[in-house]
C-alpha cells in the first residue's frame, strides 16, 4: 500500500518526569484528525483492494470501508501513534533510548479521538558540580636498588635455558618430555594420545595431579594415572573418568643465566654491560611510576567531581555497561581456566559489585561529556590525523597503510572521543590544587601489582 503523508497533527500531550530517566507520555489525537487520517487510509486501500465482483481498486467506497474496517483502523493507529510521539520528542526535547513501551493498544474508531500512553527512557542528565579548584595529591615513590634487582631476576627467570638431568628425580620447574596415550572405558581417548610432549613440572596446564605424580620420579618410568575430564573436553567427555598412561622420555632441570653483562647483552644487543641494563630498568620503572600515578590523578580528578555532580541514570543504559563489564571479566576467568558454571556462579556473587562499576563508569562519562560542553571541547580533523600518525609511528606502521587508517571512520571517531576525554580531564587537572606526596605503603603495594603486571 503506498502511504502518503499523515496527517498534520495537533496532539494534546503531557510528559510526566519519574527517575532513572523515565518519562510518561499521555498523548490525545482529536476525533477530527483520526478521521482526516482513516479517510486517507481507505482511499489508499481502495486503490488496490480486492474484491469479488469487482475489478482491482474498483470496489465501491462503502464496501471497502465494510470489508476492511479492522485493517484500516490499525494501520491509523500506527500510523497516528508514529506520528504523534514523534512530535512530542521534537516539542518537549526528549532523547530516547531504548524502545519505548506503549501501555496498552490504542483503539481507533471514527468520531471518536485516539488516546494512548507510552514509556520510555531518556538519555541520562547531570546537573554538573564544581570542577574547578580540586584538592589533588599526587603520588611519587622513588626506585630502589631492591626494586631493580627484583625487575633483574624476572628477567633471569624469563630467560632460562635446560640441561638434561640423570641423576636426581623430578621437582618443580623442571622440564618433563612425555608420552601420554588416553583411553576412556578401555577405548582410546580422541586427542588424548601426545608424544615427546614438552611439560614444565608445576605449571598444572595439563591435567589435576600430574604435577603430584611426576615428583621424584626419573627418565625411563612409566605410570597410569586416572583423570576426570575438564570441561574443554566438550559435553560429550567432560565429567567423564579417563586413564592416561605417561612415559618419562626425559629430565630437563631449568639453569638460569648468571646475572652480568652476559646477561644484558642477551636481553639487548646494543648494551655492553650489567650498568647499562640497570640504568634501563631503573628509568622504566620510574617512568611506569609517574604514568600509573598520573592515572591515578586523573581518575581521581574525574571522581570528586562525580561526587560533587547529580545524575538522573537511565537503568537500561547501566544496565548495558554492567553487561559488557561481565563480558570483559568472563573472558578472563575463560582464560583462566574456570567453567562454564564457575563463571555464572561468580558472575551472582559479583553483580552487585559490577552494577555499581557500570554506575560509576556511566557518572564518569556524563561528567566528562558535561565539562566537554560547559569548556566548548573540540578536536579537529587536523587532531585526529596528528594522533593517529603519532600511533602509527609507534607502531611502525607503513605509510600505505597509515593513510588507510586515516579513513576509518570508526578509529576516527574512537580517537576523537579520546581526545575529547583527555582535553577534559588537563581542564580539571589544570585548575587543581595539587600536592606532591610519596606514596603510602598500601600504594607501594598496589604499584608492584601494577607493575608486575
Amino acid at each position: 500500500m503506498a502511504e502518503t503523508e499523515t496527517t498534520e497533527l495537533h496532539p494534546k500531550i503531557n510528559v510526566e518526569e519519574r527517575e532513572n530517566c523515565v518519562r510518561v507520555l499521555d498523548v490525545e489525537i482529536s476525533s477530527e484528525e483520526v478521521d482526516e487520517e482513516l479517510k486517507k487510509v481507505f482511499k489508499e486501500i481502495g486503490r488496490s483492494a480486492e474484491v469479488p465482483g469487482f475489478r482491482r481498486g474498483k470496489a465501491p467506497r462503502k464496501l471497502v470501508e465494510t470489508r476492511f474496517i479492522g485493517a484500516a483502523r490499525e494501520e491509523t493507529s500506527r500510523r497516528l501513534v508514529s506520528a504523534s510521539f514523534e512530535k512530542a520528542v521534537e516539542e518537549h526535547n526528549l532523547k530516547p533510548i531504548g524502545d519505548p513501551s506503549v501501555e496498552e493498544a490504542p483503539k481507533c474508531e471514527a468520531g471518536k479521538p485516539l488516546s494512548y500512553r507510552i514509556t520510555l527512557e531518556v538519555a541520562p542528565s547531570v546537573k554538573l558540580g564544581e570542577y574547578r579548584g580540586l584538592k589533588l595529591q599526587r603520588q611519587t615513590r622513588p626506585v630502589k636498588d631492591q626494586d631493580v634487582e627484583n625487575v633483574l631476576t624476572q628477567l633471569q627467570e624469563r630467560h632460562p635455558t635446560y640441561v638434561i638431568e640423570e641423576e636426581r628425580g623430578i621437582e618443580t620447574t623442571d622440564m618433563a618430555i612425555l608420552d601420554l596415550d588416553g583411553k576412556v572405558d578401555g577405548k582410546p581417548l580422541e586427542g588424548g594420545k601426545s608424544e615427546n610432549l614438552s611439560y614444565m613440572v608445576g605449571s598444572g596446564f595439563l591435567f589435576e595431579g600430574l604435577d603430584e605424580a611426576l615428583a621424584g620420579k626419573k627418565a625411563g618410568e612409566q605410570f597410569d594415572m586416572p583423570v576426570t575430564l575438564p570441561e574443554n573436553m566438550g559435553p560429550e567427555l567432560a565429567g567423564k573418568n579417563a586413564n592416561f598412561s605417561v612415559t618419562i622420555k626425559e629430565v630437563k632441570r631449568r639453569q638460569l643465566p648468571e646475572i652480568n653483562d652476559d646477561l644484558a647483552k642477551l636481553l639487548d644487543g646494543d648494551m655492553e654491560t650489567l650498568a647499562e641494563l640497570n640504568d634501563k630498568i631503573r628509568e622504566d620503572l620510574e617512568e611506569s611510576r609517574r604514568n600509573a600515578f598520573e592515572e591515578r590523578l586523573r581518575n581521581e580528578a574525574v571522581q570528586q567531581v562525580v561526587k560533587a555532580s547529580e545524575f538522573d541514570l537511565p537503568e537500561t543504559l547501566v544496565e548495558s555497561m554492567a553487561h559488557q563489564i561481565f563480558l570483559d571479566e568472563a573472558s578472563v576467568w575463560h582464560r583462566a581456566g574456570m567453567s562454564q558454571e564457575e563463571i555464572l556462579q561468580r558472575r551472582e556473587e559479583l553483580r552487585d559489585q559490577i552494577h555499581q562499576r557500570a554506575e560509576n563508569q556511566v557518572m564518569s562519562f556524563q561528567v566528562i561529556q558535561a565539562v566537554q560542553g560547559r569548556e566548548n571541547i573540540s578536536a579537529s580533523d587536523e587532531d585526529v590525523d596528528q594522533a593517529i600518525e603519532t600511533r602509527a609511528g609507534s607502531a611502525g606502521t607503513p605509510e600505505a597503510d597509515l593513510e588507510k587508517l586515516k579513513k576509518d571512520e570508526r578509529l576516527r571517531g574512537s580517537i576523537q572521543n579520546q581526545l575529547l576525554t583527555r582535553k577534559a580531564i588537563d581542564i580539571i587537572i589544570e585548575n587543581a590544587e595539587i600536592e606532591t606526596v610519596e606514596a603510602s605503603d598500601d600504594s607501594e603495594e598496589n604499584q608492584d601489582k601494577e607493575e608486575g603486571d
